[in-house]
C-alpha cells in the first residue's frame, strides 16, 4: 500500500509521514510548535525590509558593480518594471 505524507504530499510505502516532514514533527514534540513556527518565520520568510534589501541588491548585480553609487541611485528610481519583475518571484 502506498501512502501519501500528511504534510508534504509525498509518497511513502510504510508511513503516513515521510522521514522528513517525521523530523519535523520531532522538533516540534521536543521545542514546542510555537518555538519551531517562530524559528521558521524567522529564518525562511522574509518581511518587507528584507524583501527591499534583497530587491536591493539583485539591482545592484544586475546593475554592474562598475557604476557609482551616484549612478546606481539614480539608475534606481527608473527601475519600477524590474522591481516589480523580482517581486513576482518572490510570490
Amino acid at each position: 500500500m502506498v501512502f501519501d505524507c500528511k504534510l508534504c504530499g509525498d509518497t511513502s510505502l510504510t508511513r503516513y509521514i515521510c522521514v522528513d516532514c517525521n523530523f519535523i514533527k520531532d522538533a516540534i514534540n521536543l521545542y514546542s510548535k510555537e518555538t519551531v513556527v517562530d524559528v521558521i518565520k524567522r529564518t525562511l520568510v522574509r518581511n518587507k525590509k528584507q524583501q527591499e534589501y534583497k530587491i536591493n541588491q539583485i539591482l545592484k548585480e544586475k546593475i554592474g558593480n562598475e557604476l557609482g553609487d551616484e549612478t546606481y541611485i539614480k539608475h534606481l528610481k527608473n527601475t519600477k518594471d524590474i522591481k516589480k519583475e523580482i517581486l513576482d518571484k518572490f510570490k
